[in-house]
């Protein structure tokens, strides 16, 4: 009961600051520049953001992000169909909801009416990983596949590997997999001396944080780097472990990925690894898992990079000397590798907007 308190709280402060001019304004300069219209939701807190990132990668300057509260419209009903009547006024060619939840579903409802004949494009970024009793993210994928059926939407795509091609077969959907695209800077930073190891994950279990984190401290030299407070006491050395705040500051971010010795994202399951492809991209390898098909393009650099056994630290640190050890040879081909998943992204996103 506190908690929904406190939600409608934030979501009546929110409301008072946004003004639905400022979108349609957005709305219009995005036009100027793109007839494809992308659409998802803005971070709030830690809720969207790799959603939001992946998406400004995949369209960068027509990406329109949409104010929630924990996937919780902020518009009203009048302003969602102004906002739908605008989006139609302004004739884009493609319409693209990147992400999908409550108040994403208010604005597809409204605008993507088959019979005003411009049904939307898709993209899911969740897994079957993630489905439980009650969860979310399997009530969302329900919701989209109700409005495919009824014309609502014309194609999905998936980020997760291998869901595209289970639903062309057990859904006879029109599916199909894109990739995010990631910048990649012209020159890379110089690292932090001494030995500095990221383990920028969060706490849900398919994240694998801790494993990652007793790993990364077997390491005696090592200063280890987290993006939240869990609690690690019992793994001593916490002396070493230096706690980052980066829930509104994505480039501070990525400047922190981006100073590491090494980083370690080596989870139980991922749609993408959108942390793998920042780091290569700054130059820092990544001790990673097998989990999402990411090094798929690849895979001579996947056996220099993938640990098997993930759920054991041992074999986790065992695998972070080997990157240790071949860090610059590593350092650059990872690079050239994102460079080639950002050539072949563009290709399949391309394909599935037809």
């Amino acid at each position: 009961m506190l908690q929904k308190l406190r939600q409608e709280f934030a979501r009546y402060r929110l409301r008072q600051s946004v003004f639905l001019d400022d979108i349609l304004n957005e709305l219009e300069q995005i036009r100027k520049r793109s007839d494809v219209l992308a659409i998802t939701g803005k971070p709030y807190g830690h809720s969207w953001r790799g959603v939001y990132n992946g998406a400004c990668g995949m369209f960068p300057g027509h990406l329109l992000a949409l104010p929630h509260v924990h996937s919780q419209p902020l518009l009203t009903g009048a302003q969602y169909q102004k906002l739908a009547d605008t989006i139609r006024q302004l004739r884009f060619s493609r319409i693209v909801f990147t992400g999908f939840s409550e108040h994403l579903e208010v604005l597809l409802e409204k605008l993507c009416n088959p019979q005003s004949g411009q049904p939307c494009y898709l993209i899911y970024h969740s897994s079957f990983s993630q489905f439980y009793r009650q969860s979310r993210d399997l009530y969302y994928l329900n919701r989209i596949f109700y409005w495919y059926e009824k014309g609502y939407i014309r194609r999905i795509a998936f980020m997760k590997k291998g869901l595209a091609e289970a639903f062309v077969r057990l859904r006879n959907i029109s599916s199909f997999r894109v990739l995010t695209m990631i910048a990649v800077p012209e020159q890379v930073g110089m690292p932090l001396p001494g030995l500095h190891i990221g383990a920028f994950g969060h706490e849900a279990f398919r994240k694998n944080l801790h494993n990652q984190v007793a790993a990364a401290l077997l390491f005696p030299e090592a200063q280890v780097h987290v993006a939240s407070g869990p609690e690690l006491d019992y793994l001593g050395n916490s002396h070493r472990l230096i706690l980052h705040q980066f829930t509104e500051n994505y480039n501070e971010f990525l400047d922190t990925l981006g100073s590491m010795t090494m980083n370690f994202y080596a989870t139980f399951s991922e749609c993408y690894g959108m942390i793998i492809a920042e780091s290569l991209a700054r130059g820092v390898p990544c001790l990673a898992s097998g989990s999402s098909g990411f090094f798929d393009w690849d895979p001579d650099l996947g056996r220099e990079l993938i640990c098997d056994e993930i759920d054991d630290p041992n074999a986790l640190y065992r695998k972070a000397e080997h990157l240790l050890n071949h860090r610059n040879r590593l350092a650059e081909r990872g690079r050239q590798y994102v460079i080639r998943l950002n050539e072949i992204g563009w290709q399949l996103l391309h394909e599935f907007l037809g």
